[in-house]
């Protein structure tokens, strides 16, 4: 009998004892007296014979029951299961996911922005042709769902209403989404959404507050320089008009100015609309070489415990409750899912587009052109393949690593913290396990 690597004893603040098994996403309360049994018991380790004597087979039963003993291949067994099943639906065609830009042009000069000194390219008539075939012919009759990417996307709204208008009555868009700066988006733009298929969420990033946001976010041409009261007056317009539509305002934050997302949620309360959700968005930094995060941006643990304030100061904490995650995926490792450029080159992960180096395939060619990098995003990039992650026990309640960072990581000499488990930043799995009990047995 093994006591799986997947069980955590703990006491409460209020004196409860606990044994929480993370495969099963259950707990089990205990006496003292089987607390400090089972706290001789070494996670993935054998249990010592004059440790099980000393349990009732009635106990031995609900040990067994909830996970927390097992058999040597147990742990071993359930990884595998979960493997198939996330690995079965990277290979799911049942639906598609197409994110689309159509140009890499912006109408911004953002001095960090991904896109300086790349070519500011145009999705041409021939190419979205193109495209709205590679959609219908990779939809197998399915709900799709389909995000307008960039650059500024809305720089290219003729082609984007040329694409809608040829998809109009061949597809069904299940989830529609823009990503936008939000300087353009004007009426004239969103009715032509509106008029074949109406989306169902917007995001618009903010560089923190009015005066931090007009310095960075400046416009590249006109005289004009200043462009948050325009995006101001732009979201609140929009998500009046479209109730329905999820409207995300992304405030961009790092070490110096993360109290403008706090003001940001404040201002827009102001509009009372029910439709629009402001999130912090944390700028991520690099040192010259692309291996570590530096500062200001904040570093994961960091993160992790502003994610925790954050949900705990606007009642959300049921959003830091464990749940099993049996699907550990992402556009990069999903067969049908596909980021488009505006010559018809497909990328794995956002992160990419607009790198030449990082284009896997192109919709106008059957196969995939960077074989070595595609395989990499789907198999060698997976936590499965991750011993340190196989025997982690946070696995079985972990949303996997990052695609992209975990490439840097093991091709690039990258140091990245790839782990994303709240629970696993120092001082909360305790915290955070308390208060889901509590809300389970209330």
């Amino acid at each position: 009998m093994f006591r799986s690597r997947y069980s955590y004893i703990f006491k409460t603040s209020k004196g409860v004892c606990l044994i929480y098994v993370s495969k099963e996403n259950s707990f089990l309360e205990c006496d003292n007296e089987l607390y400090s049994i089972v706290s001789k018991m070494s996670p993935g380790k054998m249990v010592e014979k004059k440790l099980l004597s000393l349990l009732s087979q009635e106990v031995l039963y609900t040990l067994k029951s909830v996970g927390f003993l097992c058999d040597e291949s147990e742990d071993d067994d359930y990884i595998d299961k979960l493997r198939f099943i996330s690995e079965a639906s990277q290979h799911d065609k049942s639906s598609l996911g197409v994110v689309v830009a159509p140009t890499l042009d912006c109408n911004f000069a953002c001095p960090y922005c991904f896109e300086k000194n790349k070519r500011v390219n145009y999705m041409k008539p021939e190419v979205e042709q193109r495209l709205c075939n590679f959609i219908i012919e990779n939809s197998n009759d399915a709900p799709i769902t389909l995000y307008w990417y960039g650059g500024e996307p809305l720089l290219a709204i003729e082609s984007i209403r040329r694409i809608l208008k040829e998809l109009n009555g061949k597809i069904k868009i299940d989830n529609h989404v823009l990503i936008s700066n939000g300087y353009l988006l004007r009426p004239d733009v969103y009715d032509i959404f509106d008029a074949t298929f109406p989306l169902n969420d917007i995001q618009i990033t903010l560089d923190g507050n009015k005066d931090r946001h007009n310095k960075l976010r400046a416009l590249k041409r006109g005289t004009l320089k200043t462009t948050y009261d325009q995006i101001i007056k732009n979201i609140e317009d929009f998500a009046k008009k479209h109730p329905l539509c999820k409207v995300h305002i992304r405030i961009n934050v790092d070490k110096n100015n993360y109290s403008d997302y706090e003001e940001a949620v404040k201002f827009f309360s102001q509009f009372e609309l029910n439709n629009i959700h402001v999130y912090p968005g944390m700028i991520r930094l690099e040192n010259k070489e692309q291996t570590q995060s530096i500062e200001p941006a904040f570093g994961r643990w960091e993160i992790a415990r502003l994610i925790y304030r954050q949900l705990i100061n606007t009642n959300r904490e049921e959003e830091l409750f464990p749940k099993i995650v049996y699907t550990k995926n992402c556009a990069a490792n999903r067969v049908n899912s596909h980021i488009i450029g505006p010559e018809g080159e497909i990328y794995k992960c956002w992160n990419d587009v607009s790198n030449p180096n990082m284009v896997v395939g192109n919709i106008n060619k059957i196969g995939i052109t960077n074989p070595q990098l595609y395989y990499r995003y789907h198999s060698s990039c997976s936590c499965f393949n991750d011993p340190n992650c196989k025997k982690c026990f946070y696995l079985p309640i972990c949303n996997g690593k990052c695609s992209w960072y975990q490439l840097k990581n093991k091709y690039k000499g990258g140091k990245f913290n790839l782990c994303q488990c709240l629970l696993k930043a120092p001082g909360m799995r305790n915290k955070i396990l308390e208060k889901y009990y509590d809300h389970i047995t209330k």
